[in-house]
């Protein structure tokens, strides 16, 4: 008998020739040197723009005025290293204090341990409340997954064998086995990580500085021009020409303007690390400026003004079917033990209306396939019941009674950002909509209050949120 990696894992050996071509499951940091990060502070624009003011000072003999502009410079290059390098400490002492382990099977048997020992070809169990960790393949079991800190959907997605799981998912519902197929910066999470790390737009200050430095340096350059003319038309002795050109050319760089927005921006970073409520952690002084010089915001709605937290919004009821019965019917279908943000909705509803359940005598878990979950019950009077509740577009087929109307309802409430779930009930050839329940994340009490306070900053403003 030939036994596969499923089911007896990777050996020690195999561990090992893996880790050496992939590596550690982690995003690598890309730490910067003390030098590196203090010399950046000689290269753009602006920096060149000061560089030839200190060159020039140096050549008309100001000696003095250029070693106040290298001071200046070197205070500049102190605070963004110094607010730089404590944020990365910061960050390191989070990281430390946050230790991730998994459950894989290694020559043979179930290990526990930490995330960042996975290779590919790992078989990694996933149950209720883990963290997905690394991108892998669904072998057995199904799954629901928040997948919200990646693509700000506040409803779990519902995957099964054969299907892509992505790292940094929180697994809502279920229990499965898969295989690990990429691990590190080779996942999606960790492929955006870099993205985000390898981008570096120039700064809003860097921009209005420099505008500032063209404007300068044109209208100096023409009064240059007719210095010069003037000049050379009244006999001036040529030095005292030179010298006010450079007098002129000087003034178009504000060489105080890095230092001074340095110190601002500094004093704005504690500002918000000291904030009650919402400490803020500023990794990059610059940002502080960008946030506030903002002109479009492009913001995540799940979680940022809305409270990732679904609720029961409305109950629709069909025939002589009652609100109450709908979310009997709909606890029927639920799991108190499951940590599912849908479940979680629907039985604080039941438990603020003081709904009183039905005898449950058998249930059945989501299935992927099916995309429903079933129960069958008893209810007061003794009699046998069966329901199903999942997704409308599986459920409301045309041999359900209330389909139709259903069906309407259920695009009533897609226009308003809804999802829905459907209660069908009885068995073959009697089965009917007893009715829907519509599901929202609610919109942050303090959300109003953000957006105006946000327009009030800027004279124009635009907001997107997805």
């Amino acid at each position: 008998i030939t036994l596969s990696t499923a089911d007896v894992g990777l050996s020690d050996e195999s561990v090992e020739n893996l880790r050496a071509q992939y590596g550690y499951n982690e995003v690598p940091e890309h730490r910067e040197s003390l030098l590196l990060l203090f010399l950046k502070n000689f290269w753009g624009p602006l920096p060149w723009a000061l560089e030839v003011t200190i060159l020039i000072t140096f050549l008309v003999g100001k000696g003095t005025e250029a070693i106040a502009i290298i001071l200046l410079f070197f205070v500049n290059a102190g605070i963004n290293i110094y607010q730089r390098q404590s944020a990365e400490a910061a960050l390191a002492a989070l990281r430390k204090k946050i230790q991730i382990s998994a459950r894989a099977k290694r020559n043979g048997a179930w290990v526990t341990l930490p995330v960042r020992e996975l290779v590919p070809k790992d078989v990694v169990h996933l149950q209720t409340g883990d963290i997905v960790p690394a991108d892998a393949i669904m072998t057995e079991g199904s799954l629901s997954i928040d997948f919200s800190t990646l693509t700000g959907e506040s409803l779990p997605k519902e995957v099964t064998v054969h299907e892509e799981i992505f790292s940094g998912g929180i697994i809502r519902r279920g229990e499965a086995t898969a295989t690990v197929e990429h691990i590190g910066a080779a996942t999606r999470f960790g492929r955006t990580t870099e993205l985000l790390e390898t981008s570096h737009a120039p700064t809003h200050m860097e921009q209005v500085i420099f505008s500032v430095i063209k404007y300068f340096f044109f209208v100096n350059l023409a009064l240059v021009v007719i210095i010069i003319i003037f000049g050379t038309f009244v006999h001036a002795p040529s030095e005292q020409i030179l010298n006010f050109v450079i007098v002129l050319l000087l003034m178009s760089v504000p060489v105080a303007f890095p230092a001074m927005f340095a110190v601002a921006q500094s004093y704005g970073a504690l500002e918000l690390g000291e904030k009650e409520g919402v400490k803020v952690l500023v990794r990059r002084l610059a940002a502080v400026q960008d946030g506030a010089m903002m002109d479009v915001l492009c913001s995540d709605k799940t979680g940022t003004l809305t409270t990732n937290h679904l609720d029961v919004s409305e109950v629709t009821r069909y025939g002589a079917a009652t609100e109450e019965r709908v979310l009997a019917l709909a606890g029927l279908c639920s799991n108190e033990a499951d940590s599912s943000s849908i479940d979680d909705a629907i039985f604080e509803r039941i438990v603020k209306e003081k709904i009183a359940l039905p005898t449950r005598t058998h249930f059945e878990p989501f299935d992927a396939a099916s995309k429903r979950t079933r129960a069958t019950f008893v209810d007061n009077d003794g009699v046998s019941g069966q329901v199903d509740m999942g997704l409308p577009e599986a459920l409301l087929t045309a041999d359900v009674a209330y389909a139709a109307p259903a069906l309407e309802d259920v695009s009533r409430f897609a226009e308003k950002g809804s999802r829905v779930l459907a209660l069908v009930s009885g068995g073959e050839g009697s089965r009917r909509c007893e009715g829907l329940i519509a599901l929202s994340d609610p919109v942050r009490p303090d959300a109003a209050q953000l957006i105006q306070e946000l327009a009030a900053t800027r004279d124009t403003d635009h907001h997107d949120y997805g």
